[in-house]
This record gives structure tokens, sequence and C-alpha cells, in this order.
């Protein structure tokens, strides 16, 4: 379809005089008809979409505006007012869709950018084809008001507002001198944005409307008479910004300077450099009376101004007293008047001081502790100590020139000790010994520590320190443990290797342990005989290699084994699987191992028997007056081991009563574990003389194999010639 349109456009300005501000609206009239020549509407009225849009060019381009709206049509005719509908999507208009930012129909008209504007109108027809915009545009002209509206007679007062006023539209040309002035400005109306760069000097600006302090950009601020240097808030009459730097400079503009900064936790007081020093006193810079200084190389004087020291003290001296002043008070003092000596002095005279110090400006004199003027201990200038009396350690009564502890003496720079006494002390062979009380005669001690070296005959041993049992020279050699340069050593004071023992405790065996098996009853009439031990475990020893003595010259009664009958034995062996019930001590991993008293039914040689405990209790007791609180088959002379929070230990059942028993040592009450009693025959296994049954009987298969290898040979033998034999019959 097309449509015709005929118009009326009317500005309604002129006639608002009195209007309190200009609507930003637009009067539009319109007729339209269709392709027909008849007019839409023309029975009874209809509603229909009108699109206005606002071009720069008579025909194409892009709209500056857009809006539509919905509106009635009777006999063709129609009334609009543009501005009041919605924008369209893709174009600028006055609301959503539009696109974003928003424009007015004011926006467009009001605009000193366009010289000319066109309206384009499109009127729906009320089907769904794409109508097109009605030709031709019309130009937008000025009314008779409009054209009067453009030269005011008069302006209202106030009748032009900050609103009517846009940015940069009054030029300085515009205002009259002295038009602006104070009453016109009110306050915060003027924001850093309004005003230029370099357009507000110095001169511009008088001190005494301002403040007494002239503000330098954001630095300086004032609030309630404080002053802020940096902080915008000050609390204080002067507020610096809370950051770290230079504070204050009072010599110098720039670098290293006389002045004051701030450190993470650090207020320092500086000089410009370390031949420059900073002095405390009073009066003022022109007549200055010093009291301490402070040089650049970190001395400090205080009554001169050239220390030497770290601290120099010039006619004086430091003084310590009490609080209540009753004359327990001591101090450091200068030199005396009798040489040049510095002393360190408590309460009394100056001669007799409770403390006193004293060494002179000669480099050989020494130092020297007195006591009411006399000598007590002397430091001579080669380091040398000398008491001149007795010195006691852990006691006030030495009985001795050096005691250690009570009534523990011995004869000072000498090698024998007081019977049934310790002391600390030298002996043969520049040793030195700290010997325990406890021995009964001279030359012998419970305990003794020797550093340096000792010997033994005419044997020299170099060691860093041996300690040991029974110092006698003829029985400690294998009763002492040496820390030496190389390593350990026990029972010898020159160890092979990283750790030594030479020595052993006994174990008992009897001669019944023993009596199964050929050769192994024969012990020459000896119903019981004695197994060194020189380690004993009771957990695990871990080690990459172990390696055992197995030279044939230490050895006996050598003859080969029985490797049928260690086969058998050894098929007669249980390999059991099991959990240990101390965790604690063993750990919680499965076990597949022998167990003792089973092998020692088929390999008795390879179980041995100790006195040692086993867990056959385990349980937390409770103790009450000495006695242990838990049912157990404990019987009077049993040993049982308990294991209390501060120590473990096995202990001797002296009484029994139902549901307790009472030991003869001190049990812990707070925290009290049973872990079982102590028993003779407690079994243990030499896994190497399994290892060594186990290779016997592996050889003794291998042979077993190696004949039936033979008999299967011989048969496949046989059966190939018998094959032979069937094929050649065929």
């Amino acid at each position: 379809m097309k449509s015709k349109l005929s118009c009326l456009f009317l500005l309604l300005a002129a006639p608002l005089l009195h209007a309190q501000s200009t609507p930003s609206l637009m009067s539009y009239q319109g007729r339209v008809t269709d392709g027909a020549g008849v007019l839409i509407g023309n029975t009874s009225p209809v509603n229909r979409t009108v699109t206005f849009r606002l071009y720069t060019a008579s025909s194409g381009g892009a709209a500056l505006y857009a809006e539509t709206q919905t509106v009635t049509i009777s006999g063709g005719e129609f009334s609009v007012l543009i501005g009041n509908g919605s924008g369209i999507t893709g174009s600028p208009g006055p609301s959503a869709p539009a696109s974003s930012p928003y424009k007015t129909l004011s926006d467009i008209i009001n605009s000193s950018t366009y010289s000319s504007l066109y309206l384009g109108v499109t009127v729906d027809d009320g089907t769904t084809a794409a109508d097109p915009e009605i030709a031709p545009r019309q130009q937008m002209v000025s009314g008779v008001f409009a054209l009067r509206s453009k030269v005011a007679e008069s302006v209202a007062g106030g009748a032009v507002t900050t609103a009517m006023i846009g940015d940069g539209q009054v030029s300085t040309g515009k205002i009259a001198s002295g038009a602006v002035d104070s009453s016109r400005i009110l306050d915060s109306s003027i924001v850093a944005t309004d005003i230029a760069n370099n357009t507000i000097t110095a001169g511009k600006l008088d001190p005494g409307t301002i403040g007494l302090w002239t503000p330098q950009g954001s630095s300086v601020y004032r609030s309630s008479g404080n002053v802020g240097i940096g902080e915008a808030n000050p609390g204080f009459p002067l507020n610096f910004a809370s950051t770290m730097g230079d504070k204050i400079s009072l010599y110098g503009n720039s670098g290293a300077h006389y002045g004051i900064g701030m450190q993470t936790n650090v207020l320092q007081i500086h000089s410009d450099t370390s031949s420059s020093d900073i002095a405390f006193g009073f009066g003022n810079s022109s007549s200055f009376t010093e009291r301490m200084r402070v040089k650049g190389n970190g001395n400090v004087g205080i009554g001169t101004s050239t220390p030497s020291e770290k601290l120099s003290i010039q006619d004086g001296r430091l003084w310590f007293t009490t609080a209540t002043g009753n004359g327990d008070n001591g101090g450091i003092g200068g030199t005396m008047a009798s040489s040049d000596a510095w002393r360190i002095y408590g309460s009394g005279d100056n001669n007799n001081g409770g403390l006193y110090i004293d060494t002179g400006d000669d480099a050989n004199e020494p130092i020297v502790f007195r006591q009411s003027g006399n000598e007590r201990i002397r430091i001579n200038s080669d380091g040398h100590l000398t008491v001149s009396n007795r010195l006691g350690i852990g006691t006030s009564v030495p009985n001795a020139q050096l005691t250690v502890g009570n009534a523990m003496t011995g004869t000072a720079l000498s090698g024998t000790f007081t019977a049934n006494s310790g002391a600390l002390g030298t002996g043969a062979g520049s040793e030195l010994f700290l010997a325990s009380f406890g021995c009964t005669t001279a030359n012998n001690s419970s305990l003794g520590v020797s550093a340096y070296r000792y010997s033994t005959g005419s044997d020299w041993f170099s060691t860093s320190m041996i300690l040991g049992m029974n110092v006698d020279n003829s029985v400690r050699a294998g009763s002492w443990m040496a820390l030496a340069p190389v390593g350990i050593g026990i029972g010898t004071v020159t160890p092979r290797g990283k750790l030594e023992v030479n020595g052993s405790s006994s174990q008992t065996y009897n001669a019944d342990d023993y009596s199964v098996g050929s050769g192994w009853n024969n012990l020459g009439g000896v119903t019981s005989f004695t197994q060194p031990i020189s380690i004993w475990a009771s957990n695990t020893v871990l080690c990459s290699m172990i390696q055992v003595f197995s030279d044939e010259r230490v050895k006996v009664d050598i003859h080969p084994t029985e490797s049928p009958r260690d086969l058998q034995t050894l098929m007669g062996i249980e390999i059991s699987d099991y959990h240990y019930k101390d965790v604690l001590k063993f750990g919680k991993q499965p076990q597949k191992k022998v167990i003792a008293q089973q092998l020692e039914k088929v390999y008795p040689q390879a179980v041995s028997t100790m006195t040692d405990v086993v867990p056959d209790i385990f349980e937390k007791a409770a103790v009450e007056d000495g006695w242990v609180v838990l049912a157990t088959d404990l019987k009077v002379g049993d040993r049982v081991k308990l294991i209390g929070k501060k120590e473990e230990a096995v202990h001797e059942v002296l009484e029994v009563r139902k549901g307790a028993f009472r030991t003869d040592g001190k049990v812990d009450a707070e925290s009290l574990f049973v872990y079982g009693r102590e028993v003779e025959d407690f079994r243990t296994v030499d896994y190497d003389a399994i290892s060594m049954l186990n290779v016997s009987a592996t050889q003794e298969l291998a042979k077993k194999l190696e004949e039936k290898d033979a008999v299967i040979a011989a048969l496949e033998a046989r059966l190939s010639a018998l094959e032979k034999r069937v094929s050649a019959a065929k």
C-alpha cells in the first residue's frame, strides 16, 4: 500500500511566555490515505504504529533520532506530540530498546552541530509487509514565534538557571569586570574539574583568607588547629604521613642531610656523613653546653666530645643505686690517684669495695679479684688462673685446693684420690681424671673420665676421651669406652672401625640342651658351658652386611654334614604367620618366621635360652598405697616388669593378695603398665644355623635332582630306541 501524507507542522514555543521551562516536545498533525486515495479510518477510527525519524539530509543517511508511537487515525487525520514515543532497536532514541546513551528530541534540535534537519514519517499499513518511509521528508523550519525567540527582550530574575548554561558557553569576554564576586560563588560549587591547570597562582590568593599556611597541592592540611603534611586528617599539632623515609631535614635539601627519618620499627636521627656527630645538651645553638655526643663512627662520649671507644666517660663513673638508696650501691670508676688503672667496685670506700677489678696500662699486668683489699684470684697476662686458697665448686667449705661437691675431694695436680671420695686431677701420662666417690682404695674409683692419653705397661694410646669403671691401671684397659678420632671403642682404646666391641658377658647353657643328634652330646663330660655375648639387642639390628668369624684355624672336630638328614630336619621345621603382642616395640606388621618351641623339637642346636621378660600380663593397673591393683597369677619371688610414666624396671614380687601385689621398689602411681614376668627359659633362635641347614638340604635336593635327571635321560634314550624299532616294523 502506498500512503499519501499531508501535514501541518507547528512549534508551540512562543505562547508559553510564563512557562517555568520550555517543553521538549514537538506538535505534529497529519492526514493519511491508502494507495487508492481512501482516507484511513474513514468509517471508524483505527490504531496504527507511526515512526518518526530525524535526518540531516532530505534523503538517505542514518537517522539522528528515531521513535515510534501508536496513534489513533480517524477520517484520515491524526495528531501527536513527537518526543513522547519509545526508542527503536539499532537507532538513537529516547528510551529502550534504542542504542545507549539515550537521546531526547531537544538534544538534536538544540544542538549547534546540525544546520538542517529533515523529518521522515512511516505509517504501518496494517499488513506484515515492510512499510516504506513517506516521501518526501519534511524540512523543519522556524515558526513566527520561534524567529522572535532568537532575540530576548529581557530576562526575568532567576529565569536563567545553571541547567540552561552549557559547559564552555560563557567565555571570559562575556563576563563584565567585577560581575562575579564571592557572594555569587556558593561553597563547594566550584570543584577541581572546574579549574583549569595553572589558572590559580599564588599571587591570586590572599593568605589572610585561606589561613596561616599556604597549601602546596595535596601535601599540607589543617584540621582543628592541627597541621598535616601528607596527612589529610592530622590528629596531632604536627602530623606526618604514615610512610617510611625522611620526615624532617634540618640542613640539606637532597641526598644525605641532617634530619629525622622513619623506617620499620626504627626512629632515625642522623647526620649527613660518618665524620659528622650528633650532640645533646642545653642552651641554644649559638650558646650550647654539650653533655653527650654520638660520633658518626659509632663511639659515644659522656662528658667528652672526642670519645675514642664505643663508650667514653670523662671525669665520672657509672653508678648503680638501689631504689631505697640504703648504701648497697656499686659502679664502674675511672682512674685511681695512685696509678693508671680502671676499677669496678661495690659499696664501701674507694679502696675497699665489695668487688674490685684492677688492671694497669701495662699489657703484662694481671686482672686481680680482691676482697677487702686482699687478693683472692689472679688472671695473669698469659691467661693462667691462680687461686690464693681453696676453690670449691658446689660446696661453700672446700677442704682441698679444688673441691667438687660436698665430700668430693682429692689432691690437686696428682694422680691419687682420697678413699671413699672423688676429685678432679691429673695422673701418669698427663691424663685428666674425673673420679666419683665410692672407691675403697687409693687409685681406684667407681667412675673415671680420662682425657688426652694413658698407658698400660709400656704402650701409650692417644685418644680424645676415655670413660670407664675401676680406673686402676691393672684392670681399666678392658673396661673402658674410648671416644677416639676414628670411632668408639668398648673394651679397647684403639677401635678399628666406627665401633669395636672387645670383650663379652657370659650366658650359661646346659649340656642337656644339646643332647639330640650324633656328635652333639659329646661335651667331654662337661655338664654346662658359657657362651660369651659381646652385643645384645632387645630390638631390631639394622645393617647392610653382617660378617661372621669362620676361619678354619679357630675350629675343631670338623667333618662334612649329613645332607640327607639335614633335608629331613628342614622338612620338619614349621614356618608360622604371627604378630607380636607388643606392637609399640615390634610394630603391627605380620611376621613369617619360626617358633622357637617348635624348632627346638626338630633342630634344638638352633635354639638357646636366656633370662628375659615375656608380655604375659600386658595390662594397665592402678596403684593404691604401694599395691599394684591387678588380678594376676604372680607368686612371691616372681620378677615382673613394670612400665611407668618416668621409668621402667623389673621388680621382685614381695607380697600377693587377692587382686593385687606389692614389689620391692617404688612404682609410678600416676601411670602404670604391668608388662609381664621375667623368665629364665626365654628362647632365642640362631637363624644363621637355620640358613646353613637350608644350604645343606638344598645341596641334597640338588643331588637327588641330578640322579633323577640321569634316570630320565636313560628312559628317554630307551624310548627313542623303541620308537625307531616300531617305525621300522611298519
